[in-house]
């Protein structure tokens, strides 16, 4: 066709006008077929096959997804309706085991609340036992103490500091005296002592005798 028409342009304007053909054709072209119905010589592109869509992931792996998105959106709750409905949404679900424990430990902590109950606390440190007290030796030696008296003086510091100052006020007033005040006072002491034997275990009698005979010394030997 092409040939024709710069044929026929070559006719019309007396070879004036030579168009000038740029096409790699070798051979007839024709935009509707040959006529007398023969073939194109044009090749036809064949239609483009359609992109298979992506796979589709399984119903059972959707309702995966779907169950750990709701676990993990409800994993922190402190609301046991929320396990509960969890439960009734997934019946069997992977995480039904851990969702009923939730739901139980929850209603414990509730019971506990309205019960006032309290957990319970460590026992309060026991006190440091105090250091025991040191043993105040009386006048006369503990081991041969046979009397009911002289047990007790022993088994008591107060009563035993007493008995002390009663030696000490004693020797001091020996040393002043001559032989026979000294012998008057080393009388006068043995029946002090057998009034203070008759005390017993009497320990405010014996603290009362020993007072009294304090006194009495003293004044003797002037303070």
């Amino acid at each position: 066709m092409l040939k024709r028409v710069t044929k026929d342009v070559r006719t019309t304007t007396r070879q004036k006008q030579n168009p000038e053909r740029l096409s790699r054709l070798t051979r007839e072209f024709y935009f509707n077929g040959r006529s007398g119905g023969g073939k194109s010589d044009v090749a036809v592109t064949p239609p483009t096959q359609p992109v298979a869509p992506p796979p589709q992931p399984k119903p059972s792996e959707n309702k995966q997804l779907i169950e750990l998105a709701y676990w993990n959106s409800i994993k922190d709750s402190k609301d046991e309706k929320e396990y509960q409905a969890y439960i009734s949404k997934f019946p069997g679900g992977a995480f039904s085991d851990l969702a009923m424990r939730r739901i139980a430990r929850l209603q414990e902590a509730k019971t506990r609340s309205n019960a006032g109950w309290n957990p319970p606390t460590a026992p309060p440190p026991q006190p440091t036992p105090a250091p025991p007290v040191q043993r105040i030796e009386p006048g006369f030696n503990c081991a041969y103490a046979r009397h009911a008296t002289e047990i007790a003086i022993c088994n008591s510091n107060k009563l035993a500091r007493y008995d002390l100052t009663i030696n000490q006020i004693y020797v001091r007033l020996s040393g002043r005296l001559n032989r026979i005040n000294r012998k008057r006072l080393a009388r006068n002491q043995k029946r002090w002592l057998k009034k203070r034997n008759r005390c017993g275990r009497n320990v405010r009698c014996i603290e009362q005798t020993y007072r009294t005979r304090i006194n009495v010394l003293r004044a003797f030997a002037g303070g």
